[in-house]
């Protein structure tokens, strides 16, 4: 087998529709390597169908994939400094600006919520 350069994609062999019988771990890596798995998937055993999550893990998952689908798109007009500063600020606080700057809206509005009742 020739070796493939680290940005190289493979190129996949399609195989026979029968799963080979494999006698060492590095013989099934070497064919996987090598083939497409999707003409053997209903012959391979399948993992575990659930994995067991925290509780508190579990709840945050499915609260921000419930808040990524509620999203919807808003283009706002900002200064470049203002854009600036918001990226300077994240990156120290080690997150991305358009997270930050959500953050800051949603701080603003529980507060003025609060002030108008």
């Amino acid at each position: 087998m020739t070796r493939q350069s680290a940005h190289e994609t493979p190129k996949l062999k399609k195989g026979p529709k029968k799963l080979p019988q494999f006698k060492t771990f590095e013989e099934a890596v070497e064919f996987f390597d090598t083939h497409d798995t999707a003409p053997y998937l209903d012959q391979m055993e399948s993992g575990p169908d659930t994995l067991a999550l925290d509780r508190k893990l579990k709840a945050r998952i499915l609260r921000r994939a419930r808040a990524r689908l509620k999203k919807k798109l808003l283009t706002l007009r900002l200064e470049t400094r203002q854009i600036e500063d918001a990226r300077r600020i994240a990156t120290a606080k080690g997150m991305g600006y358009l997270t930050l700057m959500r953050v800051w809206i949603q701080e603003g509005i529980r507060r003025d919520r609060r002030k108008v009742g």
